[in-house]
């Protein structure tokens, strides 16, 4: 799989008929159409138990305020990524980072996305 990152998203994507996401140094998302991108941002202080889980959220809760399923992983894997390297540009990691720590995090970087939020 970590030898053609791209091809594996999209087998995976392909076989199952679902959105994929694999985490990792340019995180990997692609869809069963084809489609397929690389996230540039987040750091090695993502890969921490329950930084999936934190990602997974992210993705719900966008889902859940109606957002298309693809847009909303992107969204969530940049948002997620974002939070990290806000943490870590602050002195809070990589190493040492914990979960729990991104969703304050992001919630900064969420509302410096729209525009004229404090």
């Amino acid at each position: 799989m970590q030898a053609d990152r791209i091809t594996a998203g999209l087998e995976l994507a392909t076989r199952y008929q679902a959105l994929v996401a694999l985490k990792g140094c340019g995180t990997v998302v692609a869809s069963p159409e084809g489609a397929w991108f690389i996230n540039t941002n987040g750091n090695p202080g993502l890969a921490t138990a329950g930084s999936g889980d934190v990602l997974t959220g992210f993705v719900t809760a966008l889902l859940s305020q109606g957002w298309p399923p693809l847009d909303a992983l992107l969204a969530a894997v940049h948002l997620h990524g974002s939070a990290a390297d806000r943490l870590v540009a602050e002195g809070c990691g990589p190493l040492g980072l914990c979960a729990g720590e991104l969703i304050d995090s992001a919630r900064y970087v969420l509302n410096r996305w729209i525009p004229g939020a404090p």
